[in-house]
């Protein structure tokens, strides 16, 4: 039995997870708020919500793990600072506490983020579209917080991320 080399096999992998996720996803899913509550956290471990009023709203799934998610944090950052957006942003961790919160303390992060942890984070990002649990992946919410429209993969600029939120 030949083994392949760590990097092609983790490249493999990523790239399988991506294709799954973009053929799995899907708009038009909502998913109600108490689900939603038992899930998530704050950095400091309390439990916390979306805040589905700040519409349209982004929710990026992210791991400390995943190359292409730390690639597009900093994005997100100058994306969720710009005063004329018209969107929010908010990161969820599909990561561990501890990690989730010294990586983006590190990284001196100034949107919200969520942690939701490996488990309930898979069921969050199924809930949102993505059966896969392929990341990053961002679904963005209309006040109701239903998905009006999602994307598996990093985003490459802030005008990108700033298309995708305004629907261009």
């Amino acid at each position: 039995m030949k083994i392949f080399p760590a990097p092609v096999a983790a490249a493999a992998l990523l790239l399988f997870c991506f294709a799954a996720g973009l053929i799995l996803s899907h708009a038009g899913r909502r998913v109600d708020a108490p689900e939603i509550g038992a899930l998530l956290h704050d950095l400091q471990g309390k439990p916390a919500e979306l805040p589905l009023a700040a519409a349209p709203l982004l929710v990026n799934f992210w791991a400390t793990w995943c190359a292409p998610c730390r690639h597009e944090l900093p994005l997100l950052e100058q994306a969720a600072s710009l005063e004329d957006a018209g969107f929010s942003v908010v990161a969820v961790a599909v990561d561990g506490q501890d990690a989730a919160a010294r990586y983006w303390q590190q990284g001196g992060f100034s949107f919200p983020t969520l942690v939701a942890g490996l488990e309930a984070g898979s069921r969050l990002l199924a809930a949102y579209g993505n059966a896969s649990a392929a990341m990053p992946y961002t679904a963005l919410l209309d006040a109701g917080g239903q998905v009006i429209d999602s994307r598996t993969g990093a985003f490459a600029s802030v005008d990108e991320i700033v298309s995708f939120a305004r629907g261009r």
